[in-house]
């Protein structure tokens, strides 16, 4: 050890064991499988939660799963008159045209709507992922910095349109209250007041989806004229 750090060399144990074992020679050392306890991972809840849900909406309803990027672009936002200003933008983002960090999953699945309505008369889509809400804090972006993120809250997000169906509410009330109810909460669903989920909503066409008397989600239909302006005849 002191003949090397003399020739300057800073050797950690590993290396030293590696230069031993080089000298006596590998093929005199006897091999054998190291022996430790083989424990397994513990029993992640959120991720089994994750599998049923997507196995309930794409098994028994024929939802189609979609994974989309967590960035939106101020043109989609400008068209669904969303403020800009209220979205967390990045600083370097992966995409140029998409530099800001989606509050819902919504505005991708529509887009999602949009580029599938033009192959098929039915879509069915769902997303399961992370929202980022600056409004609420989450965790610390270091050990020693006071600063903190925006809340990440996963979310799960469908999209229903088919060509000739006037009544799309039920398609998705029904997938939502089975959801819920495999997990034996008591799914409820109630008027919502126009304006709750922006102007972008069909006036007198939305709910508030409630589980065990508290409101988790909601079930809207987006108004003629917004979709319109993103290429949506359904």
């Amino acid at each position: 050890r002191q003949v090397l750090l003399r020739a300057g060399c800073t050797l950690a144990e590993i290396d030293l064991v590696e230069e031993v074992a080089r000298i006596y020679g590998y093929g005199n050392i006897m091999a054998s499988l190291p022996v430790f306890p083989i424990v397994p991972p513990p029993r992640n809840e959120l991720r089994s939660l994750e599998k049923k849900i997507k196995d309930i909406l794409a098994l028994e309803f024929n939802f189609s799963e979609v994974c989309n990027y967590s960035f939106v672009s101020p043109e989609l936002l400008r068209r669904l008159e969303m403020p800009i200003e209220s979205f967390v933008e990045l600083d370097n983002p992966v995409a140029k045209d998409r530099p800001f960090l989606r509050h819902g999953l919504w505005p991708g699945l529509l887009e999602n709507a949009e580029a599938n309505l033009h192959r098929f008369d039915v879509v069915k889509m769902f997303e399961i992922g992370r929202v980022f809400c600056p409004e609420s804090a989450g965790l610390r972006v270091s050990g020693n910095s006071d600063e903190l993120l925006p809340s990440q809250p996963l979310n799960l997000g469908l999209v229903f349109a088919s060509k000739g169906v006037a009544t799309p509410f039920y398609e998705l009330s029904s997938a939502l209250t089975s959801v819920l109810e495999r997990f034996d909460c008591i799914a409820e669903i109630k008027p919502a007041e126009h304006g709750k989920l922006g102007k972008f909503i069909h006036t007198g066409r939305q709910a508030q989806l409630l589980a065990v008397g508290e409101r988790v989600g909601a079930i809207a239909e987006i108004s003629p004229p917004f979709l319109e302006r993103l290429g949506i005849d359904e």
